[in-house]
């Protein structure tokens, strides 16, 4: 395909063997040229030119086009990109894919399979193990909370947690072997397919929530004791249960002992998770002075070196928490009244934590605490531990159409947010630190693209959603290369939702089955 611009001749490879000419003046004529000849849509197409993107609506010499050039004309997830069905470039011109994941592929001789192998990161159990293996994060006992809200403290530095509250390798190993078990249940030829739909309470728990000042997340203790802390009594309820009966249509039982520690759970809440420096540098001079030139706190009020790197380290990779499908992600969304700082809808990180847990999370691992619903749910659980037989007692979920506190609790999810609508967005966003913005939007980008061109089955039945959040998957779908098995059961897109999704799904050439049922039942439930 060239392009005459004047005296520049820009060709695009839209396949290895095929050219046509179009004339324009910039890349959204481009793009528009390339939906006309080629039936593509613009929003399914890349240009790429030099290693990089070519964005819309900027003129072909910001990206240093001159006569000869060659661009290669990319679509997203329908067999590969430039021409090649297992997304690695074909030779034949001087520049080639995206970066790291981008909807053709990873740079040039990545291939599906690798990204298959970058996708075991969000869903398979070693990628867990070794990040905390590493012991840049520390998770805590869900016991540890509830006696502190018992005691109306607040929550611990790490670097001052008291003995017995993080999680040991004891606990970590028993918590694996729980979803080791699980998987192993899942993956018997016997077993239904709709119990993977069953909430397990899995022992990972994600906290995602704002900050109510720069000196500490939450100084009075409030959002502990007020929301986390009963929150964790009724979680540890439902494990109970499961400890003492197993689950519905004979799901087999928490291989745990039936007390307190059986019920126990290992929650990531960063504050206490990650090593922090001094609440007292917020009311020190000298602190300030260096904060305004970026040098960060005094040497006396600082991480160790040793525990900036462990914080950098964690920071990193800090995504895999949120995004990884065995997770469960609690967002506290309500700010409680009497707190005057910013909500969490506008806050940065929060929005991260939002939109990657909403990547491929089934719908029971993704919990919203702060809504209405969830707080009167919430009401009857006071945030201490009792008796296990009084607690069991108050479990009460039994499937996913009987679901009791946890249908109240069920996070009201979104269709994934691709990364320059994440970019558009985080621009409206708060962050205690500015400097994390940039961190947080590769981060988000990183995740994303690495999921969605890794993804072979994605489950979004019974979301709700509607016909806008129909044209928004649509939008998401072309990225999902390897996706070959597609659930929106129970959904209500509308007539413009189902359509968007559907000239969506005329150019995927992986998808072997589609679910779209207008209900789903339990088989012999009554």
């Amino acid at each position: 395909m060239s392009s005459s611009l004047g005296d520049r001749a820009v060709t695009l490879l839209v396949r290895h063997d095929h050219t046509v000419t179009v004339a324009c003046a910039d890349t959204s004529e481009l793009l528009d040229a390339v939906e006309c000849k080629t039936g593509v849509p613009r929003w399914a197409t890349w240009l790429c030119f030099a290693g990089k993107k070519l964005e819309a609506g900027m003129p072909l010499s910001h990206y240093g086009l001159c006569d000869g050039s060659t661009v290669h004309v990319a679509t997203r997830g329908f067999g590969g990109g430039c021409g090649n069905s297992k997304g690695s470039v074909q030779p034949g011109g001087p520049s080639t894919s995206g970066g790291l994941g981008t909807p053709q592929g990873k740079q040039a001789q990545t291939t599906r399979s690798e990204d298959a192998g970058d996708m075991l990161k969000y869903t398979g159990l070693s990628s867990l193990r070794a990040f905390l293996g590493g012991g840049d994060v520390a998770f805590i006992r869900a016991s540890h909370l509830l006696s502190l809200a018992s005691t109306e403290g607040a929550f611990f530095r790490r670097q001052d947690l008291p003995e017995g509250a993080i999680v040991d390798s004891a606990m970590l190993e028993r918590s694996f072997a729980e979803l080791d078990a699980w998987d192993a249940y899942l993956s018997n030829g016997s077993t239904p397919a709709h119990h993977s739909q069953f909430m397990r309470f899995p022992p990972f728990v994600i906290i995602s929530y704002a900050w109510s000042a720069r000196e500490h997340p939450d100084a009075a203790g409030r959002q502990l004791r007020e929301v986390i802390a009963p929150a964790i009594e009724w979680y540890m309820a439902e494990r109970l249960k499961l400890i003492k009966e197993g689950g519905f249509q004979g799901t087999p039982r928490i291989d745990n002992a039936f007390d307190a520690d059986g019920c126990d759970f290992c929650v990531f809440l960063d504050y206490s998770s990650l090593y922090q420096h001094s609440a007292d540098a917020h009311s020190c001079d000298e602190c300030a002075r260096l904060v305004e030139s970026n040098a960060g706190p005094c040497e006396r009020h600082r991480r160790t070196p040793d525990q900036d790197a462990s914080f950098k380290r964690a920071l990193d990779s800090m995504e895999l928490l949120y995004a990884h499908s065995r997770t469960c992600v609690w967002r506290l969304t309500r700010l409680l009244d009497g707190l005057t700082c910013a909500p969490y809808d506008d806050r940065g990180w929060p929005f991260f934590e939002t939109t990657v847990s909403w990547l491929i999370k089934l719908a029971p691992n993704c919990l919203d605490l702060g809504t209405e619903a969830a707080r009167r749910a919430l009401a009857q659980f006071e945030g201490r531990m009792r008796p296990v037989e009084e607690l069991v007692a108050k479990a009460s979920y039994t499937h996913f159409k009987e679901e009791g506190v946890h249908g109240e609790l069920k996070d009201a999810r979104s269709p994934p947010v691709l990364p320059d609508d994440f970019a558009v967005e985080m621009r409206k966003k708060k962050l205690t630190n500015n400097k994390d913005s940039g961190v947080v939007t590769d981060l988000q980008r990183k995740v994303t693209e690495i999921v969605l061109n890794g993804v072979d089955k994605l489950d979004f039945s019974s979301l709700g959603w509607d016909g806008r959040a129909g044209q928004q998957l649509a939008k998401v779908l072309p990225w999902c290369s390897r996706l070959c098995t597609l659930n929106v059961s129970s959904n209500k897109f509308g007539v413009e939702g189902a359509k968007a999704i559907g000239e969506a799904l005329k150019l995927n050439t992986t998808i072997t089955s589609l679910k779209c049922a207008a209900a789903r039942a339990i088989p012999h439930c009554q």
